[in-house]
């Protein structure tokens, strides 16, 4: 999902904390379900918190992205 466009990154401030910051990747896959993962970065390294598939309101949001 992460080499697919589009992507889309947006920050989560709702559950970043000051010592982590916390963002969602709304992307597609190679097979067209379109996902939603929550994530943060570590050392350096991408950590998957959680995927699913995306909201109505995120499908949205990402096909106005696509353009």
């Amino acid at each position: 999902m992460f080499l697919n466009q589009p992507l889309l990154i947006l920050e989560d401030p709702e559950h970043s904390t000051e010592g982590e910051a916390r963002w969602r990747a709304l992307g597609q896959t190679n097979g067209a379900r379109r996902l939603q993962i929550a994530f943060t970065v570590r050392r350096n390294r991408l950590r998957v918190i959680s995927g699913r598939l995306m909201s109505r309101k995120e499908r949205k949001a990402y096909e106005a992205a696509k353009g």
